[in-house]
């Protein structure tokens, strides 16, 4: 009795199997995913060959940097950062001090800088001076009296 209850169940359940595996769709459906799966295999063989193929020198390259952040850390491990730093304050104190001479002028070299009637006086005198050379050059009767018998009085 129960057999024949279930008989009719099962042939709706035959019917709509053959339905759903005659039907195209289905077909291309399962088609597709075979193709997908098989683009998807060779995605994955191709992207391990290019990560296999490239890891080595990657690898490498990775070690070489690591290997050269070591030494330089090293490197730096073996500054004396406290006398390179007062090395440093030192020169920039020096450069201060400089720098507040040549803004002052209670100096030569100040005043020059600082002082415009000092460098006009200085530039004068430098005139004054070359033109007296020239004319020491020119006319040296007129500043050197010189006699090998001693000198005339007129």
């Amino acid at each position: 009795p129960q057999v024949k209850q279930i008989l009719p169940k099962l042939d709706t359940v035959l019917v709509s199997l053959n339905t759903l595996l005659t039907n195209p769709d289905i077909a291309k459906t399962l088609n597709n995913v075979e193709k997908t799966t098989t683009s998807l295999a060779s995605m994955t063989a191709e992207i391990n060959r290019i990560v296999y193929k490239d890891l080595q020198p990657l690898t490498t390259k990775i070690n070489t940097l690591s290997d050269n952040f070591l030494a330089i850390s090293d490197n730096l491990k073996e500054i004396d950062y406290a006398y390179t730093f007062n090395q440093i304050d030192s020169t920039l104190t020096n450069v201060k001090i400089l720098t507040n001479k040549l803004n002052s002028k209670d100096n030569s070299l100040g005043l020059l800088l600082n002082d415009t009637d000092f460098y006009k006086n200085l530039n004068a005198t430098t005139e004054n001076a070359a033109s007296l050379l020239k004319d020491l050059q020119t006319n040296p009767k007129k500043y050197v009296h010189f006699s090998i018998f001693g000198s005339k009085k007129d």
